[in-house]
């Protein structure tokens, strides 16, 4: 990862933003949905892969508490951080490459990128509040499978 010359000085904060995304892997590796409501704010948005928007921490944890009881049901995630990009001391932005596996089918309307994984790209804006990093907003996009 590159600094940019606007974050270069909040770059001290960067080990625990990018904890962001091991606390994610880990409470969906864990079937946790309380605990990934825990990293979102009460304000949070989160939209999902097919477009739908969850609003609030706590509808973002049902939502995932149906979601890993149902179709990801002991599926894995494992993130990949590609950039983060600080646009204050409190305010970044995470660009993470993720893999699911492991899922019992996909939901309608996604398809896998390979054979047995779901790839996608989240975009995260995460903001530190009472000392702890969480995040307010984060989107999914799916990585379609490469044509022939």
């Amino acid at each position: 990862m590159t600094p940019l010359d606007h974050d270069a000085p909040h770059r001290s904060n960067e080990a625990d933003v990018i904890a962001v995304v091991a606390a994610w892997d880990a409470a969906w590796n864990a079937g946790n949905a309380k605990a990934l409501g825990a990293l979102f704010t009460e304000d949070a948005e989160f939209v999902n892969g097919r477009g739908q928007v969850a609003l609030g921490a706590a509808t973002i944890a049902a939502n995932h508490t149906a979601s890993l009881a149902g179709p990801f049901k002991g599926s894995t995630t494992r993130g990949r951080v590609r950039r983060v990009t600080f646009l204050s001391g409190s305010t970044a932005i995470l660009d993470v490459d993720n893999d699911l596996t492991g899922y019992r089918f996909l939901p309608p309307g996604a398809v896998e990128t390979s054979p047995g994984v779901h790839s996608g790209r989240h975009k995260r804006v995460v903001v530190k509040r009472g000392g702890t990093w969480r995040t307010v907003s984060m989107q999914l996009t799916s990585i379609l499978p490469a044509t022939p």
